[in-house]
């Protein structure tokens, strides 16, 4: 890979693509699976080699199954792939064909979005937050994703701002996408959270879908609060507290949420790490990285998922430790990404810009 990479993103598909923000000149490289023209090339032939779209001056990129978002440095945001639900945000005509270069996400005033410092993207959806705190919405809406005015059904071409009882939902100092739900982190560092909870991933006591941000709670009733972290993965969240103490929620069919058995789990609970500052999960695995560069693993371990952990294809419902042979001390981790929707596949950002990849289809290869 070289060196100076950052910001490791991968599809939430089956088919593989991933996305990586270099230094130099903030450039955008992507490679893996095309469907759709995900990977911004102006076709849908698959890249088997890093490819470098001719795009710069990038901030953040986020990529769903089969479309990728963009974040200028700028704080315009920019988007191609596939538009079936409206995720391209670009107000064109919803359906089946792709945009193979990138066009400009816009509002529903007809404007360009701007003053945008943090992008994500669901399934068949894309956020955004702006510098004044409020989020932004656009695409599939069939589980209330959006959280834009209660509504459950139609999607959205265009950005749409995230509300509460009509009230635009502010203060918002962080947010994550999950498959078809999203947390916002507040800045009294209390949780919001809307979309799909089937498996209980808005933390709210309810496993009902909700197309408005609700508050996330605990068991006892009493607002979660003092959060400072949070993930979301397909059907599951997870936040860090302040105190160091690891939470999480949502689809535990495999043990993934790391709390416990329990299909599914409606309220944050504690998982026995402390001291956690990252977390990478997809539905039947999660890893964690801790403070002293050390990497355990909750869920299914198969293919290599954690590593060289000695009980392959084992089930752990409380977090083990994984021995990754990786020929640099874990201290020097920065970050970790899960990059397959299950969880199988992992990357991790090393101190020194390269990128370290483990589980399947994947070697440690860069």
């Amino acid at each position: 890979m070289g060196q100076g990479c950052h910001a490791i993103q991968a599809t939430n598909s089956v088919d593989f693509h991933f996305g990586i923000i270099c230094n130099q000149g903030n450039s955008l490289k992507l490679w893996g699976d095309n469907s759709f023209g995900v990977l911004g090339l102006g076709d849908e032939n698959p890249s088997f080699n890093i490819a470098a779209p001719n795009i710069q001056n990038v901030a953040a990129v986020a990529t769903g199954i089969y479309h990728t978002i963009i974040l200028k440095a700028d704080g315009t945001v920019w988007a191609w792939g596939s538009n079936e639900f409206g995720q391209l945000g670009a107000n064109l005509a919803i359906g089946l064909d792709p945009t193979f270069t990138p066009v400009q996400v816009g509002d529903n005033s007809g404007n360009p979005l701007t003053n945008i410092v943090q992008i994500d993207a669901g399934d068949d959806f894309s956020i955004a937050r702006k510098n004044d705190g409020t989020v932004w919405c656009w695409g599939k809406n069939d589980e209330g994703q959006l959280g834009h005015n209660g509504l459950i059904g139609n999607p959205y071409n265009v950005a749409v701002q995230v509300n509460v009882l009509g009230n635009p939902l502010v203060n918002v100092q962080n947010i994550v996408a999950g498959g078809s739900h999203t947390l916002a982190l507040l800045s009294d560092n209390t949780l919001r959270a809307w979309g799909h909870n089937t498996g209980g991933e808005l933390g709210n006591g309810t496993d009902a879908s909700i197309a408005t941000p609700v508050v996330v709670k605990f068991i006892s009733g009493n607002t979660f609060d003092n959060v400072i972290f949070i993930e979301a993965s397909v059907h599951s969240s997870f936040a860090i507290r302040s105190d160091g103490t690891t939470w999480a929620w949502g689809l535990n069919d495999f043990t993934n949420l790391g709390a416990g058995f329990g299909s599914t789990v409606l309220y944050p609970k504690s998982v026995n790490l402390s001291n956690v500052v990252d977390i990478a999960s997809g539905s039947h695995s999660t890893v964690f990285l801790l403070a002293d560069g050390s990497l355990w693993g909750s869920g299914i371990n198969t293919y290599g998922t954690f590593g060289a952990c000695p009980t392959p294809d084992n089930s752990h419902e409380v977090p083990i430790s994984l021995g990754l042979n990786i020929d640099e001390p874990c201290n020097h981790i920065l970050d970790i990404q899960c990059v397959h929707p299950s969880g199988k596949t992992f990357m991790a950002t090393m101190q020194d810009g390269t990128i370290r990849t483990w589980g399947i289809m994947l070697t440690l290869i860069f």
